[in-house]
């Protein structure tokens, strides 16, 4: 004797209790005639066509029916396969998600054998994207949110904090020295503007080369030894406000303001000078002014040093600031004592 479904058209096996999808209990027909006038009208009518259709699984709102097959080797793993329908089934849902619905919680929804992050389906998911790494100028984790925006990092600073790492610390457009946060760390450097900035060496406020400074701000060493302010003996006062930035000696690091002076020794004897300043300020003996003059004597703090010289020899005595800051006046003491006295 013919089954059929109580709500749905269709047969339904001898075997089976209850609609295999619609779940609804069978229904016996008293005759074979009756069952196979269900089945005209399953053939026949548009309406119940439709039905039975959405009874299978086959149309529902939208919905595409699973992946064809006729043995669980067909489907992607973790799916079984329903030899009734010939479709592929998750085991929880009957017809899987079709999507790695949840990227956080630890299931692989869709059963393709993937979890979470490692299913392509999460690939956009914040959970599974880098995260932010601050201050790259990168939107490592793809959040819209950059650096110091983005939760994942520190707030913004209100300044460029850090003016050499080549990224906008507090993102107002302007990077590391066109920052103006960054003014005083940077420098601003314009040759021939009378004020000694940055790397220049000199800045004599003009931009002409043959007078000691050069176009490009660099001492002329030809120019700059032959006027050189000659050594007075006894006690003066001085200031390297103004001075030049190209000398350095041992025990006194580039950088600083130093005013040179010359001296040449009538005859032989002992040079010794000393300097005295708030400041800190160096003091040290070339034997010579130019390129190849060696240091002959070196003082750190200023303190006393004494160079003997043969009758003829000259020398560069030079008073030079230890810090890029240490500018101002200083007092010189220098004497000279003749051998044998």
């Amino acid at each position: 004797m013919l089954l059929a479904c109580s709500s749905c058209p269709g047969l339904v096996p001898p075997s089976l209790d209850v609609c295999p999808h619609c779940g609804a209990a069978r229904r016996r027909e008293a005759s074979a005639a009756g069952a196979l006038k269900r089945l005209a009208a399953v053939a026949t009518g548009g309406v119940a066509m439709m039905s039975l259709m959405a009874c299978y699984g086959y149309i529902d709102d939208g919905y595409y029916p699973p992946e064809e097959c006729s043995s669980d080797a067909d489907c992607p793993s973790g799916q079984t396969c329903d030899t009734w329908t010939g479709s592929c089934q998750s085991p929880t849902t009957s017809t899987g998600t079709g999507f790695e619905a949840d990227c956080q919680d630890q299931q692989d929804d869709d059963y393709d054998g993937l979890t979470d992050c490692e299913d392509a389906d999460c690939a956009m998911a914040e959970a599974c994207l880098s995260p932010e790494i601050c201050q790259n100028g990168a939107d490592d984790d793809q959040d819209g949110y950059l650096d110091c925006e983005d939760s994942d990092c520190p707030p913004c600073p209100a300044t460029e904090t850090w003016c050499g790492n080549l990224v906008d610390d507090d993102l107002d457009g302007l990077l590391d020295c066109d920052d103006p946060d960054c003014a005083a760390e940077c420098g601003v450097v314009e040759c021939g503007d009378g004020a000694m900035t940055g790397a220049e060496e000199c800045d004599d406020g003009g931009l002409e080369d043959g007078d000691g400074c050069s176009a490009q701000c660099t001492i002329e060493l030809d120019v700059f030894c032959a006027t050189l302010s000659p050594l007075v003996l006894g006690s003066s006062t001085g200031d390297n406000t103004t001075g030049t930035n190209g000398l350095d000696a041992g025990c006194v690091p580039a950088g600083g303001r130093e005013v040179a002076y010359d001296f040449t020794a009538l005859e032989a004897g002992t040079l010794t000078v000393a300097v005295g300043s708030t400041l800190a300020i160096g003091l040290y003996v070339l034997d010579g002014c130019g390129e190849a003059a060696a240091e002959l004597a070196c003082s750190a703090s200023g303190g006393e040093i004494s160079v003997p010289l043969e009758a003829g020899a000259g020398v560069t005595v030079v008073v030079d600031g230890t810090t890029a800051d240490a500018s101002g006046d200083f007092i010189l003491d220098a004497s000279f004592t003749p051998s044998g006295t």
